[in-house]
């Protein structure tokens, strides 16, 4: 098996992620707001170290384009093939631009023949800091 991000070699429970920066202009009433793409699937038997190896090399390469992607995860369990990629984005426009450009289409038919069945997409929105917890009573 090929190494993971973190040169290590794939075991039952495996992450790999990159281009973490999470700072968002975007507020809302109660926090920074952060757009997630998450994607759930199931890779063929004996596929994470290429599925691995093309996530890695070829998906920050395409959307490191766009200033607002923040970064992915890649999450995978061996002992079901289940695999749950988190794409973040500061904007929602250039994710979706970015979701419907050919670019992005050319680096997920690189990584479908790895994958089993068809992967589920969602797209959210969530809240990733809330106010300052230490002048809150909660956090006193």
């Amino acid at each position: 098996m090929a190494p993971t991000a973190n040169n290590e070699t794939p075991s039952a429970k495996t992450r790999a992620s990159f281009g973490f920066t999470l700072e968002c202009s975007k507020q809302s009433d109660v926090g920074v707001l952060m757009n997630l793409v998450i994607t759930t699937l199931e890779l063929q038997s004996g596929a994470l170290a290429d599925f691995t190896e093309v996530f890695e090399r070829d998906v920050p390469e395409v959307l490191g384009r766009y200033n607002s992607w923040r970064g992915a995860e890649l999450s995978f369990d061996s002992d079901t093939s289940a695999a749950c990629v988190v794409g973040y984005w500061a904007d929602p426009d250039q994710m979706r631009d970015c979701l419907a450009s050919t670019e992005h289409g050319a680096v997920m038919g690189k990584l479908m023949p790895y994958v089993a069945g068809t992967p589920d997409v969602k797209i959210t929105e969530v809240v990733t800091h809330i106010g300052d917890l230490a002048a809150s009573p909660a956090g006193a």
